[in-house]
């Protein structure tokens, strides 16, 4: 019985997870790049080097070169277009619909799990950073991940699941500043988690 049921929810999340590849990678090239996603385009150029690279993105975007490093590998192994650029968010959309899954599986089981990616498969904002040449849903992708293994981590101690946390973080702050918040909030977490089980202990 267990098995079948097994065999049902990995049905649905599969039919999540091709629904999420094929909304994200719908006319992926069809509209014009934007401002921003030039400078993507500039920054991640395959016929500069990769020093230069770090140094544009330094100097004009005040942040970590990693995600353009992806792009740039993406672009020298499959060519250097818009469809290319984009498809490394794409990709990063679709394993950020797994990635909450995941993390609303471990926090309430696997029925939550399914409604949290089954939501995020079909959200309009989620859908359209997916489609943009830029980091920022990879910034979504690895503070969910921060958050799974930092769930992970208090539960049972795995010296691996603290690394992946570290890890995850890291990446996290590499796209973007904010996402300084997220190890920020889960150590408000642990505060809260701290005094509250204290307080119950004295009364």
């Amino acid at each position: 019985m267990f098995g079948l049921i097994n065999r049902k929810n990995n049905f649905y999340l599969l039919g999540i997870i091709f629904l999420a590849i094929i909304l994200r990678f719908y006319k992926l090239g069809f509209q014009s790049l934007w401002l921003d996603e030039l400078y993507t385009m500039i920054e991640s150029d395959p016929e500069i080097s990769w020093s230069e690279t770090k140094r544009l993105v330094v100097e004009n975007e005040c942040k970590s070169p990693v995600y353009y490093f992806l792009v740039k590998l993406f672009c020298q192994l499959f060519g250097y277009t818009e469809f290319v650029a984009r498809s490394v968010s794409a990709l990063g959309g679709v394993i950020s619909v797994y990635a909450i899954y995941l993390l609303g599986r471990e926090l309430f089981g696997t029925r939550v799990g399914m409604v949290a990616a089954a939501l995020t498969c079909i959200n309009p904002f989620h859908i359209y950073y997916s489609q943009e040449a830029r980091g920022y849903i990879f910034l979504f992708l690895f503070a969910t991940l921060s958050y799974l293994f930092f769930v992970r981590t208090l539960r049972s101690g795995s010296y691996k699941s603290a690394l992946a946390h570290g890890i995850t973080t890291l990446l996290a702050l590499h796209i973007h500043p904010f996402a300084a918040l997220v190890p920020a909030s889960q150590l408000i977490l642990i505060a809260v988690f701290f005094f509250s089980k204290q307080y119950k202990a004295e009364r």
